[in-house]
C-alpha cells in the first residue's frame, strides 16, 4: 500500500509540474513592437508638449513627423 501511495503522490508531482510548465507571463500588447516606429515628445520653452513619431529605418534613413498643429498644454494633462 505505501508503494501505490508513493506512486500516486509521484504521479500527481509530475503532472502539477508540467501544468505549471505550461504557464507564462504576457506582456502587454504593443502595436509599434516590431517596427521602427518611435514616440517622442518635445517640450517648448513656453511649456507647450509637441507630439511627434520617429521613423528609423534600415540604410541610414529616417525620419520624424510632429503635429505642430495641436501642440499639449499642461491644462489638458491635468
Amino acid at each position: 500500500m505505501n508503494t501505490i501511495r508513493r506512486l500516486v503522490v509521484a504521479m500527481l508531482a509530475i503532472l502539477t509540474i508540467i501544468t505549471l510548465g505550461g504557464c507564462s507571463v504576457r506582456e502587454p500588447d504593443d502595436p509599434n513592437k516590431n517596427t521602427n516606429l518611435y514616440y517622442k515628445e518635445f517640450i517648448t520653452k513656453d511649456g507647450r508638449r509637441i507630439p511627434c513619431a520617429a521613423i528609423v529605418g534600415g540604410n541610414g534613413t529616417s525620419g520624424l513627423s510632429c503635429d505642430w498643429g495641436h501642440p499639449i498644454t499642461s491644462k489638458e494633462t491635468k
